[in-house]
């Protein structure tokens, strides 16, 4: 089964001259736009599919092995995987009841909001 992510990949205290050595590496994995600083490191972004039965933690690994490769040292490597097929979505429903309480406000109000 194939799932939709956006990939963000944020890697940090690595020497700049490892810089395009990174970038080789982490592009090898998965088509991201070349990195740019932000945060303190360097920030790659990418959409795209796992498959093979490859799920968000294995990709993680996999692009802090090739990170760690590449740099031949320790740096900080953040892998946000964030599920783009059914992601949450926060509903705000407001009703008649809802309405008069705006109208005056001195009836104690607000309307609930969901998160799935």
């Amino acid at each position: 089964m194939s799932r939709y992510y956006e990939m963000r990949v944020l890697v940090k205290g690595h020497p700049e001259e490892k810089q395009d050595d990174i970038d080789t590496a982490i592009q090898a994995i998965w088509g991201m736009q070349d990195g740019w600083e932000e945060d303190g490191g360097y920030l790659w972004t990418g959409e795209g599919s796992l498959g093979a039965g490859v799920g968000d933690a294995e990709f993680a690994r996999r692009i802090r092995s090739a990170v760690w490769e590449a740099n031949g040292a320790f740096c900080e490597v953040e892998v946000r995987c964030i599920y783009l097929d059914d992601p949450p979505t926060t509903y705000h429903t407001f009703n008649e009841e809802d309405y008069e309480k705006w109208k005056h406000p001195t009836l104690v109000s607000e309307t609930s909001s969901k998160t799935t």
